[in-house]
């Protein structure tokens, strides 16, 4: 019997038995992950999560592949390998394989972790449940993003509710890390598979708008812009936005590639999507920038670079609430870092009471601890966050910006 090999990339250590080096068909190797991934971390599909009650449901002891690949039929031979994969490098099984022509071929799995593998499939029962949801919210959301989530969890299938539970932790480690990337990139990130995270999840992920504010996308991320500026390429062609007249949307590479520009006079960076396209439809002499939700990495890299080739003072306009301070200081420290004169408008105290009555929600428990949790802030969003403690209500930017401050806003600063 050998020793057990160090972990390779996938974390997976292997001690083989019985190799003969003078028979290419001989041998046997044991296969085991290193470490025990938390449940949390390991999120199937619909299909592989069939297939994992079907066998978990036909086996008592060790599972023969050959019997797992009859039960999965021809269609299903895929997701019986990548559902093998993924146990294995979450430490729930342990892999016996022999070696034939072909090389390396699973002949038995063995379940060691029975009742990760039960949570997996969704096998637990009603009881079982409602503990594991309650623990997982335990866990206390600290992001925009994460918090709207927590206030959607409902969900009338208590395994879903666990699942998107445990996804909250993960999206916020995916934020505090700076990552932005593809929808396989984050369940990679997430789960260890870029097939993690099932299509109910994304629907769900994007009904509530966090993907593109997470940095997750489909396709290209683009900067939302209008009003009137002028970037040119090496190439010398020239790209005006005031011909778009309303809003464009402009991939980071149209940026990074600028080597002239012509820059607005000033910036509006609008968080609320409505105020920013009437912004745009009245055709102001400036730049305007709509920020997606938390102000992602690769916008705010975008927007950095933007900067650099169009350098102007900015006005920065958020929703009067908790999360709307933390989305204006991380515009804010981009005008900072290049001594460029901002303002903030719409989030004061005097913004605040200015709101319709109809229009204002009170504060819940995550925003009163955000706001206590908000580190140092520039003197504008510190005002804002005490008059928030002080009356106990927030607002949207929606109902502040109606046509005749908006439109003075633009004519203002243009």
């Amino acid at each position: 019997m050998t020793e057990w090999t160090e972990p390779d990339e996938r974390g997976i250590r292997t001690q083989i038995l019985h190799l003969s080096p003078r028979r290419r068909v001989s041998g046997e190797r044991h296969r085991l992950a290193n470490r025990t991934l938390d449940i949390g971390r390991v999120m199937i599909d619909d299909e592989h999560r069939s297939l994992l009650k079907e066998l978990l449901g036909r086996f008592r002891a060790a599972w023969r592949w050959k019997l797992v690949l009859a039960i999965a039929g021809h269609q299903r031979v895929e997701i019986a390998n990548e559902l093998l994969s993924v146990l294995l490098e979450a430490g729930y099984i342990k892999l016996v394989e022999r070696r034939d022509v072909r090389g390396w071929q699973p002949v038995r799995i063995i379940p060691i972790k029975m009742r990760e593998l039960r949570v997996v499939a969704g096998m637990q029962d009603r009881e079982e449940m409602l503990a594991a949801i309650a623990e997982a919210l335990k866990y206390e959301t600290r992001t925009v993003l994460t918090n709207k989530l927590q206030l959607h969890l409902d969900s009338n299938r208590l395994d879903v509710k666990l699942r998107r539970a445990r996804l909250l932790p993960l999206l916020e480690d995916w934020l505090k890390e700076g990552k932005s990337g593809t929808r396989r990139d984050f369940a990679l990130f997430a789960t260890g598979h870029t097939k993690g995270v099932e299509d109910a999840d994304w629907r769900w992920l994007e009904a509530h708008q966090v993907l593109e504010a997470a940095g997750i996308v489909e396709h290209v991320p683009l900067v939302l812009a209008g009003g009137t500026f002028v970037i040119v390429d090496p190439q010398r062609r020239t790209l005006d936005t005031s011909i778009a007249r309303g809003p464009i949307g402009l991939p980071a590479s149209a940026i990074m590639h600028a080597v002239r520009s012509k820059p607005p006079s000033a910036w509006i960076i609008f968080e609320n999507r409505t105020v920013f396209d009437k912004a745009c439809a009245l055709l102001p002499n400036i730049g305007l920038l709509c920020v997606p939700g938390y102000a992602p990495t690769w916008w705010l890299d975008a927007v950095a670079a933007l900067l650099d080739r169009l350098a102007a003072p900015a006005v920065i306009a958020c929703d009067p609430d908790p999360a709307g301070i933390e989305i204006a200081a991380r515009v804010i420290a981009l005008w900072e870092k290049r001594t460029l004169a901002w303002r903030v408008v719409g989030m004061g105290a005097a913004a605040l009471e200015a709101l319709p009555a109809h229009t204002r929600a009170p504060l819940s428990v995550w925003d009163r601890n955000t706001l206590t949790r908000l580190g140092k802030l520039p003197a504008p969003l510190e005002e804002l966050r005490k008059a928030l403690i002080k009356h106990g209500i927030k607002g949207e930017q929606e109902a502040y910006f109606d046509t005749s401050r908006l439109t003075a806003l633009v004519k203002e600063v243009g």
